[in-house]
Order: structure tokens, then sequence, then C-alpha cells
């Protein structure tokens, strides 16, 4: 994708955005550059909602579009959207810039004042972001204040030096269309990061490089002082830490007690007690005596409670900071060819992971599930709607930017890449995220789909990962599923469209009402041993009267649930996160209308379809599985069978001559399940998987 293919994109994203969720243009901004930001890890778990209104004596302009709080570094993150039409050739100036990081730093001073505080309508989304950061000041380390734009950044606007807020360090970032088109196209998918020793004060870190070297990558060990790897861990924050090693910190805790105690009673014996770190690196900058002088692009995969721990001790215990400097800490340091790291960083952070807390369904957004889904996605076809005489698909971004991609390469003539978009409607797409959030709705778990998409992707890799691992329960993910996903998310759109456009509806918590309004009839329907028609609204691609009348109803119980003046959380966005506040909506009565019970389908009829879908499923599974098996080339199973450590069973030499002779996909259940079996426990003495490298 070139820049003007991006600027296309950028366009195209930010009006279906707006269109679908009936957003304003700044909103949907917003909202895209949210996503791009969390995905390369620069954010995390933004909320996004636009206010602009004035404030205080002066009637000063506070302005916020989307906020968010890192509870791994502290940080607290603040982004205002500047989207304009025909932006172009447009240039956002240093003065815009300037008025635009005021009303940021302004919205700050007002939320963290009482008085002022209390002057934002609580219908505004910036009330909740305002009593939010009024909680959290306290653990607030640095601030974090962002402007993305659709404009070009000026040329005079070469760096940004933000004064403090309230004595906390504060840091501003411009991300204009050029830095974004940037970061969509970079290998890594994040933006490249240069860790110099020498601005820390250190001249130099001592460190041995492996004698062998594996194709790709190379590895060194080192020992890093304590306090230097704290400050690396404070100038940069969480971005340095591995996607999935930070959806695990955010879940189980970012400070141990007992490091923590190591380092105020014992801290030279850190070295000694602690594992240390695992990192890797796109490239690093020697002298000529082998020392380490830069890193570029460092990702800590393991060990990140560590540097996590240390950071915070550097940040909360001023008065035996001193003990910091006494510290080491072991580093195994992997630089990765930049055009392997998709591949190899995963898996080096998994098998480094492999012997401690931090499970295989933390590391589920490699998962091979995701490509079933995407599987699924290109095969099967949704019907032709609103008089269209072509059928369309819904599309599965198992990997950032791939749909861009491929309409990219589809724009090569004007009719392929009207048969993409034909095929491929912008507003049919669904990433990992989505598809997690939808989950949570439909197994009405509406407080994990509020609590930000790394949580929530969390907790669904908790449950659906175990369940992938076995056979049996892998056979759960097929076309059904899918398209429950996928009638779920036209819940969630035809809900969002309805609520907004409602009579009871004025402003405010929106996204908090239409989860909790689609989560709680589904409950409600469950509850009186039905269920949803799912295959109808495949079918139809819409929902029907009674159900969206339905969703209405359900909606408003849950507005009345999310207001109740007796919550627990006076906060409301808060209050939706939490188990209490869904048990407590899950209590209030919810009538269901004839019209609605006439077309809901008994749960024994769910029972067989969802028995129809299993079985599909199982016959996809061991699909999957021949074709895995049909594509090992020969000399893998001849090199099985010289093995001196791998024993195969009578049947399985059986079943193994038959893939040798090229004819894998004539395999029964049993003789394919021995063939995996072998090759597992091949790969336990130390052969390498066919297809791995």
């Amino acid at each position: 994708m070139n820049h003007d293919e991006f600027l296309g994109t950028l366009d195209s994203e930010v009006k279906s955005i707006a269109l679908s969720f009936g957003v304003s243009n700044q909103t949907a901004l917003a909202d895209f550059a949210c996503k791009l930001l969390e995905d390369s890890s620069e954010l995390t778990s933004m909320e996004v909602g636009s206010t602009a209104l004035v404030v205080g004596p002066n009637r000063k302009k506070l302005r916020v579009d989307a906020y968010g709080f890192d509870e791994i570094d502290g940080t607290l993150q603040l982004l205002a959207s500047d989207a304009i039409a025909n932006s172009a050739s447009a240039t956002l100036t240093k003065t815009e810039a300037d008025t635009l990081f005021g009303q940021l730093a302004w919205f700050v001073q007002v939320a963290i004042d009482d008085n002022l505080r209390s002057e934002i309508p609580t219908y505004e989304q910036a009330a909740q972001f305002a009593w939010s950061l009024a909680e959290i000041w306290p653990s607030v380390n640095r601030v974090k204040l962002l402007i993305a734009t659709n404009r070009t950044m000026s040329d005079r606007i070469r760096t940004y030096d933000a004064p403090m807020i309230h004595g906390k360090p504060t840091q501003a970032q411009i991300w204009d269309e050029t830095r974004m088109f940037g970061l969509y196209e970079s290998q890594t998918g994040k933006e490249a990061t240069k860790v110099l020793f020498s601005e820390f004060g250190v001249d130099g870190v001592p460190m041995l490089s492996a004698v062998t070297k594996f194709e790709g990558t190379q590895t060194y060990l080192s020992v890093l002082p304590g306090d230097l790897l704290a400050r690396v861990f404070d100038r940069f924050g969480s971005r340095l830490l591995e996607g999935n090693v930070r959806g695990f910190l955010s879940i189980r805790g970012k400070v141990n007690k007992g490091m923590r105690g190591t380092i105020l009673g014992q801290p030279e014996r850190f070295l000694a007690f602690n594992n240390g770190i695992t990192a890797t690196a796109s490239s690093i900058e020697v002298d000529p005596r082998g020392n380490l002088l830069s890193v570029e692009n460092l990702q800590i995969v393991n060990g990140g409670q560590t540097t996590a721990s240390l950071y915070h001790f550097l940040k909360n215990e001023k008065t035996s900071i001193e003990n910091l400097a006494r510290t080491s800490v072991a580093m195994k340091l992997i630089v990765v060819d930049p055009e392997l790291a998709d591949e190899l960083v995963p898996d080096i952070a998994r098998f480094s992971n492999s012997q401690n807390k931090v499970t295989d369904t933390d590391f589920f957004a490699n998962s091979p599930f995701h490509r079933r889904m995407e599987e699924i996605s290109k095969r099967i076809l949704a019907p032709a709607v609103d008089g269209k005489q072509v059928s369309t698909r819904w599309y599965y971004e198992r990997a950032r930017g791939s749909f861009e991609n491929e309409r990219s390469r589809a724009s090569s003539s004007p009719a392929m890449l009207r048969k993409f978009d034909d095929t491929y409607p912008r507003n049919q797409k669904i990433d990992k995220s989505d598809l997690a959030r939808y989950h949570s709705i439909l197994n009405a778990k509406p407080h994990f789909a509020r609590r930000g998409s790394q949580k929530n992707f969390k907790a669904f890799s908790d449950e659906v990962g175990p369940k992938w691992e076995s056979d049996h329960g892998k056979a759960e993910f097929e076309d059904g599923f899918f398209k429950r996903i996928v009638g779920t998310k036209i819940l969630y759109d035809t809900t969002h469209k309805a609520v907004r456009d409602s009579d009871w509806y004025s402003q405010g918590y929106l996204a908090d009402i239409v989860t909790y309004g689609i989560s709680r009839l589904l409950y409600e329907v469950d509850v009186r041993k039905l269920s949803i028609p799912w295959e109808q609204i495949w079918q139809k691609q819409s929902l029907s009267a009674p159900i969206t009348q339905a969703l209405l109803v359900s909606s408003n119980l849950a507005l009345k649930g999310l207001l109740d003046p007796k919550r627990r959380q006076q906060n409301v966005t808060e209050w939706a996160k939490s188990e209490e506040c869904w048990a407590a909506l899950k209590q209030m009565p919810l009538e269901l209308s004839d019209d609605l019970v006439g077309i809901l389908i008994s749960r024994e009829a769910s029972k067989e379809a969802s028995k129809e879908d299993r079985n599909r499923g199982a016959i996809l599974s061991e699909l999957e599985t021949l074709k895995f098996l049909a594509a090992i080339e020969t000399e893998y199973w001849e090199q099985l069978e010289s093995h001196p450590r791998v024993r195969i069973s009578p049947a399985a030499k059986d079943a193994l001559k038959l893939a040798k002779s090229g004819s894998a996909l004539l395999l029964d259940k049993k003789k394919a399940s021995l063939l995996v079996q072998l090759i597992d426990e091949a790969h336990n003495e130390g052969i390498q998987r066919p297809g791995s490298s």
C-alpha cells in the first residue's frame, strides 16, 4: 500500500465508522486512531467519546475525544481528534497543535478539581472520563497527550516539549496521516524505538555472544544494572512489553512483593534470586570491545513482572532509591531478522514463558483458531440482500492490515477492485478484538466486554483456548459459531442505531447501554429455554421488527440498571465493568412480547442445530488435520523412522506408510490422530515440527 492508498483507506474508514455508528468524523477518526495505536502498543484500552465545552470562571475550552490509563506503567492517555474534509493538502499548524494540547491539558486540570469537575454535564462522556481520572490520579506516573489528525503536521513542529501537569511529567505526540501511514506499513506493526544507553549515563553494557547462530537470529547474554532497566522502562513505558506479556501483567498484577522485599533488604542478591529477562530486538550496536551501546525495537518477552517491579520501585520507593543501583538483572537478548519477527517473536515469547505462570491461553492471539475463523469467513457466502444481485462475505482480519492489503492488491484494475468491494463491504469486517467482544456479549458477559479490548481478549482466550486444544471442544468452532458472532455484530449495530434514535435516550453511556441491553435479552431468552433464530438473522443479514423492539426494551432496562441510584460505584463506566452490575441487572424483570416469543426457537431445536454444527465442526477439524499431514514431505517421515529415540507403534507404522506414499488424505480419524501424536512425541525428542522454521 502506498501513501495515497492509505489516505483513501483513512478517509473510507472514518466515513464508514461515522455512518455505521452515527457519530461525527471527529469521533470516528479517534476510534480509528485508537485502534491503530492500541494494536501497536502505543496506547492501552482507550474509551472513545468526544466532548468539547467551556468550563471555569474564564470559560476556558476543554477537549477530549478518547481516554485511557495504562495500569502497568501508570500512564494517563488522552487524545484529541482533528478530522477535516479535503485533508489531502491541509497542514496542522503549530498554533493549532498548541490549542489542542492546551485543551487536553485543561481537561486534566478540570478533572482533578472537585468544583470544576462538577461543571461537566453528567450526560457528557467526558464526565465519566473526569471521574475516572480523579480516582486514578494518585497512581498516575506520567501524562501522555496525543493529537490524531488526517492532516499533515507542519514542518515547524519538529519537537514538542509539554509542560508538567500538577507535577506529573507530560509527553505530547502528534499522529498525523504520515506518521499513521508509517505505523500501518511497518514490518513489526510498531513505531521504531531505539534505546541508546549513553542517554542513561551508561557508556556500554558488557555482553557475551552465543557461539551458535540460528538462521535469522543471534543470541547474547548480559547483566543489566537494575536501575538502568527501570529508567529505560520509565522512558519507553509498557510499549517495551511484548503484547501477550502485557496482557498477562494487566490481569495478574504488575508488582511482585518478593522482589520488592529483596530490593529493600538484599539488593545484591537480586541477581541470584531472580530469573532475569528475555528480550528481542531488530538490531543492536556494539563498541570494539563488544559492549552493547544501543538496541533497536527492544521487546521484553519474558520478565515483564521483574521489569515492572523495578520500575515501580523507582517511582514509589524514593527513600530507598539507592538500592536499585545495587541490583542486577540477567538478560538474554535475541536479535531477530525483521522479516522473520512476526513469525519468531511470538514463538520466542511463548517458549520462554513455558515454565512460569504465563499459560498457552496468554498467547492465544497466535492460535490456529484464528486461521480457522479466517478460512470460514472466506468460504461461506452471506445471502444477497436489499435488492443486490451478488452475495457477500464477512472478512475476518486475522492479521492487522490484511483487509487493506488484499484490497490494495485488487486495485490493480477497476473491475477487480469493484469485485472486492462488492464481496467484502467495509462494514462487514471483524478483527480479533471484535470477535472477542461479541463473544462476551453473546455469552452473557457484558462486564467483560466493557473492560477494554486487552482484558476482554484475555478472558476470551482463557475460555476458548482450552476448548480449542481438545478435539471435542474444537468441533464447537465451525460455521455456526462464526455465523453467531456475525449475528451478534448485527444485533450490536442495529441496537446502537435504535437506541441512539429512540425518544428515551439523551446522551452518554451508549456503548454500555447497547452491550448490556443485548446480553440482558439473550440471557432472558436462554432462561426461558428458548433461542434467538440465528440462522434467520444470517439469511436476512438483518433483524426482524420483534427482535429490534425487544432490544430497545432491554436496552432501556439496561440504562436504568446502569444509573441505579443505589449502585455501589458512582462512576457509570467503571460500574459497567463489574460483575456486580451484571448480577443486579439480571435480577431486574424483563418482559418478552408475544411477537418475539413467536419467532424464537425451542431449546430442543437449538440443541439439534448445535449438534449438526458440531458434527460439521468435527468434520472440518478432521479435514484440517488431513490437509496438514498431506503437506508433510517424505523426508520428515523418514527422519522419524530413522531416529533412535522415536518409538513408532505398529498401528502408527501403517499410518506413516500411507502418509509417505502421498495418500495422507485417505487416513481415517484414528490413524491421523496417531500421526499427530507421533509428531508431538518426535518434537519432544528435538525434531522440528513440520511447517515450522
